[in-house]
């Protein structure tokens, strides 16, 4: 799992922010949104233009050069140093706790393709530091057996050292290494679901038309059903087009084809459903400005929907609606301001209980009045 992230120096993150995972408060309530003593559930909160969105690229700027996943969303990596330290590579660290192994990896780039520097540390000791502003540089590989044999002599000096390892490296599953690729591996990230919702980043090695999937894998009567449940009522039926083609229509007199007609609502809801089908790969979800086009109830649904499972998830939102303890916790909801991202019991003096109304509370500006 994820214990902590921090990231410097990356879009408008000048200064470090960081997100600790481990950061848990004296709850007794809503216990399944922990796991292993890191929160499994998170909701960001935060003002317009705060970088809710640049958080979750930030986080999953791992993905880029680690593993050979999709990458959607290429373009929102532009822009990628602080326009106020150029000539600075940003930074990224990330601590990983397997059972009782911690992995820290940390990394520096001056873009999304080009490394800078790279370090990884198990259990407080070093495996490799290294620079990739030197050409003749041979990375210092210490204390793994795992890793003895390894060539550098070949390795394209650009690649990252980590996936060098992970792709030339008779690693044996319970191997940490092999453990953080795997987490990695895993990590999926959706941006906005909408109309025009095609920003995926990581798990999937390619993407297939959502309809074509839910016909090929008999889904599309699930499909039906979750919509239902979300307040869409369509009755769906699977007809072949004039292109000979399979494709699901909406049910009416006249059937019409799902994708034409489908509202923002449904569309965003179709993404969701797309991505949970995926579920039980995943080791990490990030879904930004998840409930942009939905109603609040909506919301509290997919929010639900997170929970209890295998994965750690990490949504943002501006809808004051789901901040309730009957939801989440205190410690699960987070605010980013310019100055740091703050869980909700760190924001205040008050002692938070579970009786209290954390949404008045945000509303009256108890939480650094970040409004």
């Amino acid at each position: 799992m994820l214990k902590k992230f921090s990231v410097k120096n990356f879009k408008n993150f000048r200064e470090e922010i960081t997100i600790d995972f481990s950061d848990i408060g004296d709850y007794d309530f809503n216990t399944s949104l922990i796991k292993n003593s890191l929160l499994n559930n998170v909701l960001i909160y935060g003002k317009n233009a705060v970088g809710k969105s640049n958080l979750g690229l930030a986080l999953f700027d791992i993905t880029i050069h680690v593993v050979d996943k999709i990458n959607l969303a290429s373009s929102d990596y532009s822009n990628y140093i602080n326009a106020d330290n150029p000539n600075e590579p940003a930074t990224f660290s990330y601590t990983f706790q397997f059972a009782e192994q911690v992995i820290e990896y940390t990394y520096q780039k001056l873009d999304k393709d080009t490394m800078y520097s790279e370090c990884l540390t198990i259990d407080g000791t070093n495996i490799f530091d290294y620079n990739f502003q030197y050409e003749n540089n041979s990375p210092i590989v210490q204390s793994n057996p795992e890793l003895a044999t390894l060539n550098w002599e070949f390795k394209d000096h650009s690649l990252s050292i980590l996936k060098y390892i992970a792709n030339n490296s008779n690693l044996s599953q319970e191997s940490p290494i092999r453990l953080l690729i795997n987490f990695i591996s895993s990590m999926i990230w959706l941006s906005s679901p909408g109309p025009q919702a095609t920003k995926i980043i990581g798990l999937l090695s390619k993407t297939s038309p959502v309809t074509t999937k839910l016909i090929e894998e008999n889904r599309v009567p699930e499909f039906q059903t979750f919509l239902n449940q979300n307040g869409v009522p369509d009755k769906l039926v699977v007809k072949t087009d004039v292109t000979g083609e399979k494709a699901i229509y909406i049910d009416y007199k006249k059937p019409v084809k799902f994708i034409d007609a489908f509202s923002s609502g449904t569309a965003s809801l179709t993404a969701i459903f797309y991505l949970s089908l995926y579920f039980e790969d995943a080791s990490f979800v990030f879904i930004d400005e998840f409930d942009a086009n939905y109603h609040f109830e909506v919301a509290e649904n997919i929010v639900k929907l997170l929970q209890n499972k295998n994965f750690q998830s990490v949504l943002t939102s501006h809808n004051t609606n789901l901040m309730s303890n009957n939801i989440m916790r205190p410690d699960c909801y987070l605010i980013l301001m310019k100055e740091g991202l703050t869980p909700f019991f760190r924001a205040t003096e008050r002692e938070l209980r579970e009786g209290h109304n954390l949404e008045k509370l945000y509303q009256s500006g108890e939480f650094e009045n970040d409004r």
